[in-house]
């Protein structure tokens, strides 16, 4: 996410935000593994296997100075679906936590406006679990599990604009890279401040790959409408 600027930025130090936010993604999750359980003349390939969020937490905590900041974003989701697919039934669970740490670097003679340097480290914590019912009876029953942690190093860019007095907008966009395969996220909001802080409504875009130790492979991609406050202290 990104943290919106405020109405009156500080004289001297930081400016500090806490921006509790709900996003609504559509998810895509496609599973594939090199030991087939279903089928032992193919690889495994599952689409949309599981895309249905049961809980989420999410929140966002920057500060800003004139030249340099630091923000801290964190996305919990569990996610769990049945599916039937051609060649067996699918009963699956996802819990994922996405953890940023990373500094920002702004270059511009104003705080909070233009374009800013975005890098740090994105940990990714994954859970997956897929117990798999195979159409043909005479197949056992089979489960792919992937539980494992990434650590990626990130690197992007942000860039803060204004429309009028109280509304503006702020697009970002940076990927990581290292454990995954690779992690994309983009997003683009517009906020209006208040006195205490900011709202802000936008767009969401992230998807990241996943390999196991065991073999299986997971694609993971959310995308969807965001909506938070900003409050600032």
């Amino acid at each position: 996410l990104a943290s919106a600027p405020f109405a009156q930025a500080s004289a001297a130090g930081w400016d500090w935000s806490a921006t509790p936010y709900v996003w609504a993604p559509s998810i895509s999750s496609n599973l594939f593994n090199d030991t087939p359980p279903v089928d032992a003349e193919s690889d495994t390939d599952f689409g949309n296997i599981v895309d249905k969020i049961d809980m989420g937490f999410l929140g966002h905590l920057e500060g800003q100075g004139d030249d340099f900041g630091a923000f801290a974003d964190i996305i919990y989701l569990s996610l769990g679906d049945q599916k039937d697919f051609d060649r067996a039934s699918t009963d699956s669970s996802l819990d994922t936590t996405v953890f940023e740490l990373a500094g920002v670097w702004s270059p511009g003679e104003q705080r909070n406006q233009g374009f800013e340097v975005i890098g740090g480290l994105r940990h990714i914590i994954l859970d997956f679990s897929a117990d798999f019912d195979p159409v043909n009876p005479a197949l056992p029953n089979a489960n792919v599990h992937l539980d494992q942690s990434y650590s990626d190093f990130m690197l992007g860019g942000r860039y803060t604009g204004s429309f009028n007095g109280k509304w503006g907008y702020i697009l970002r966009a940076d990927g990581s890279w290292g454990d995954t395969d690779g992690t994309m996220n983009l997003s683009a909001l517009v906020d209006y401040k208040t006195n205490s802080g900011a709202w802000l409504f936008g767009y969401r875009y992230m998807t990241a790959d996943f390999e196991a130790d065991n073999g299986a492979a997971l694609d993971l991609t959310l995308m969807g409408p965001v909506v938070g406050y900003a409050f600032k202290f």
